[in-house]
C-alpha cells in the first residue's frame, strides 16, 4: 500500500505506475503437465502472497482428480507478484486472475480488458462446498448497485477492507496506565476499563470516548517519560487522507455518508460559525447535481474531522520528516522493549501488521525484547495491538439521549478488487471462475483473515479454529467490523458513474484553497503553517470545487 500512497494518486489512476514492470509481458514458464494451468496475480504490498499459495493449495487439492479439458487432470495454480495497480488496459492482461488496489473498475469495463463473471458471482457455492450460498448474497449493496450499473453484470468482486486509523499498543496502554475507568480516571488494570461508547464488553474498552478524552489522553502520554503519543511513516502522509475521511464518516453516520456517492435527499451543511462552532443548517439536492454536488464540501463532519486532526493530532505526532513507513512500524513495535522510545500509537492502516511482518520488523524487534521467550509462540503472536475507536465530537456525545449508545462508522475505499483477465478462455477460464468462488467460500475468506489480520469486503462468519489462531490485533480488526457501518464509496448514481475520475478521495475530498494557494494534504497544512485553522481549510474546501 505505501508504495501507492506515497505518490501522487492524482497521476496514479491516469498514468498508472510501472506500466512496464506491471503484470504485462510475457507468460512465466513452469507449467505443471498433464494438469490445466492457471496463473493468479497479486499485488506486491501488505497483504503479501502466502495467503494466496496456501488457498491455491487447497484448491489443487480438492479438484485433483477433475478433468477440465481432455488429457488433463487436475489443476495447477501458479501464483506471481504483480507490481501494483498499473494502467492495465494498456496491457495484454496475460495472467488469468489479478488481485490488485486502486481498481479503476469502469475503465477496465469499458475496455473489455476484463471476463464477465456473472455466473461466479450469482450462482450457488455448492460446487466449492458452500450450498445454499452466492458470492452476491455476502456483497454490501453499494457494490452490488455499482458493480452491475452498467448492464447488469459483474466484472470484478471486492477484495480486501482497508481501515485508516491509530493503532495503539494494548501493552505498553496497560503499562503506563493509559485506559480509562468507568469514573473518567486513568488505570493500568484492564479488568476496571470502561465499556466504551457502544456500552458492551467489547474491542473498545477504555479507551476515548470523544475529542476531549483523547486530548486527555495525548497530554497524559506527553507527560511521561521515553514516550510520544503518535508516530507515522513520512512517506504515508496520504493515509491521513482515509483517516480523515474516517473520522468525518463516524459523525455522520452511514446513511448521510452515501449521499456523497447518491446525490440523493438532504444533509446537514455548516451555513456559518459562533467562535469555533459551527451554525448547522440544511440542503437538499435538487436537479442540478453538477450544483448541488459542490454543497457537500459544507458537511459538519468534515469541519470536525478538520478541527481534530489540527488541535489535537498534530501537536502530538513525531515529525513528519523523520522516519519512513517501515522504520515508524518497527520503532512502534519496539514501543515495550525496555530502554527504547516508545510510542503509543501508530497511524496506518489495517494490513500494517501483516506487512511488518512481511519484512521482518516483528523479528528484528523480537531480538531485542528481552520479555520474549523464543521457544514459545512466535514474536507477533505475543504482541497486543488493536485499533483505537474513533472519538465522537463532545456535542455529539453530550447529545446522545441517557442509555443510548452510539456504532461507529467506517470507511473504506482502496478500490481493491479482483477479476479476471478477458484474455482468458477454454478451460483456463473454468478453472480462474472455480478458483474464484472457491476463495470466496467463508472457510476461505476466513482462512485470508485468520493468515492476514484484514477483512475481506464482504459478509462472512470466521471460523473456530481461525478465530483461535489469529493474533490480538486480527481479533480486534474482526470485531471491529462486526460491531461497525462500513461505508464503501461506490453507487450506481448516473453521474457518479459519468464523472467518477472527479471523486478520487485525495482530490474531492480534501483539496483547498488557503492562503492564495491549493493545498491538497490538511495534514502538512497544518504542520507547516500554525496559522491556519481547522475553519480556513474547512472554508477553502469549498472554494476549490
Amino acid at each position: 500500500m505505501k508504495k501507492i500512497l506515497s505518490i501522487l494518486v492524482s497521476v496514479v489512476l491516469c498514468m498508472g505506475i510501472a506500466a512496464s514492470a506491471g503484470c504485462g509481458g510475457t507468460p512465466s514458464a513452469g507449467e505443471v503437465a498433464g494438469k490445466t494451468n492457471i496463473t493468479v496475480a497479486t499485488y506486491n504490498g501488505g497483504v503479501g502472497k502466502d495467503w494466496l499459495e496456501d488457498a491455491a493449495r487447497a484448491f489443487e487439492e480438492q479438484f485433483a482428480e477433475r478433468s477440465f479439458e481432455d488429457g488433463k487432470t487436475g489443476v495447477a495454480v501458479r501464483v506471481e507478484f504483480c507490481e501494483g495497480a498499473d494502467m492495465m488496459e494498456e496491457q495484454n492482461l496475460n495472467k488469468d486472475v489479478y488481485f490488485t488496489e486502486l481498481f479503476d473498475y469502469y475503465t477496465y469495463v469499458n475496455k473489455n480488458k476484463v471476463a464477465d463473471i456473472s455466473g461466479v458471482v450469482t450462482t450457488s457455492l455448492e460446487e466449492v462446498g458452500e450450498p445454499g450460498k452466492t458470492i452476491e448474497g455476502k456483497l454490501d449493496q453499494s457494490f452490488v448497485d455499482f458493480l452491475t450499473a452498467k448492464d447488469g453484470n459483474y466484472y470484478a468482486i471486492p477484495f480486501y477492507e482497508g481501515f485508516m486509523g491509530f493503532i495503539y499498543d494494548v501493552d505498553v496502554f496497560a503499562q503506563r496506565g493509559y485506559f480509562f475507568d468507568e469514573d473518567g480516571n486513568f488505570t493500568g488494570d484492564e479488568t476496571k476499563r470502561s465499556l466504551g461508547i457502544d456500552g458492551e464488553k467489547s474491542w473498545d474498552d477504555g479507551l476515548p470516548e470523544t475529542y476531549s478524552d483523547f486530548q486527555r489522553l495525548v497530554d497524559k502520554i506527553r507527560g511521561d517519560n521515553n514516550i510520544t503519543p503518535i508516530i507515522y511513516g513520512s512517506d504515508a502522509v496520504g493515509y491521513f487522507y482515509k483517516a480523515l475521511t474516517n473520522w468525518w464518516s463516524n459523525y455522520e453516520g452511514k446513511e448521510n455518508m452515501l449521499k456523497n456517492w447518491d446525490f440523493t435527499g438532504t444533509f446537514d451543511i455548516v451555513t456559518g460559525f459562533s467562535g469555533d462552532k459551527p451554525i448547522i443548517g440544511q440542503y437538499t439536492f435538487g436537479t442540478d447535481i453538477a450544483s448541488d454536488v459542490r454543497e457537500l464540501q459544507k458537511q459538519p463532519g468534515k469541519y470536525y474531522a478538520l478541527k481534530f486532526l489540527k488541535e489535537i493530532v498534530c501537536g502530538n505526532a513525531n515529525n513528519y520528516e523523520s522516519l519512513q513507513y517501515q522504520e515508524a512500524q518497527e520503532a512502534f513495535i519496539a514501543s515495550r522493549v525496555p530502554g527504547e522510545h516508545g510510542y503509543a500509537m501508530i497511524l496506518d492502516g489495517s494490513w500494517w501488521e501483516n506487512e511488518a511482518d512481511l519484512y521482518g520488523a516483528f523479528d528484528a524487534v523480537s531480538y531485542i525484547d528481552y520479555n520474549y521467550d523464543p521457544s514459545g509462540a512466535d514474536y507477533k503472536h505475543t504482541r497486543r495491538f488493536a485499533f483505537m475507536p474513533i472519538p465522537l465530537v463532545d456535542e455529539v456525545a453530550e447529545s446522545l439521549p441517557a442509555g443510548q449508545t452510539h456504532k461507529q462508522t467506517l470507511y473504506s475505499g482502496n478500490d481493491a478488487f479482483c477479476f479476471i483477465s478477458s484474455n482468458t478462455t477454454g478451460a483456463k477460464l473454468d478453472v480462474a471462475k472455480l478458483f474464484l468462488k472457491f476463495l470466496h467460500t467463508d472457510e476461505q475468506m476466513s482462512a485470508f483473515t485468520a493468515r492476514t489480520s484484514l477483512t475481506r469486503a464482504l459478509n462472512y462468519e470466521m471460523g473456530d479454529a481461525d478465530l483461535n489462531n489469529m493474533t490480538y490485533f486480527g481479533k480486534s480488526v474482526m470485531e471491529m467490523k462486526q460491531s461497525s457501518d462500513i461505508v464503501y464509496p461506490y453507487s450506481a448514481n448516473d453521474y457518479y458513474l459519468r464523472n467518477s475520475s472527479n471523486f478520487v478521495l485525495e482530490r474531492w475530498g480534501w483539496t483547498s484553497k488557503v492562503g492564495g494557494g491549493t493545498e491538497d494534504n490538511p495534514f502538512v497544512t497544518f504542520v507547516q503553517d500554525a496559522n491556519v485553522t481547522a475553519a480556513d481549510y474547512f472554508r477553502g474546501l469549498y472554494e476549490a470545487h
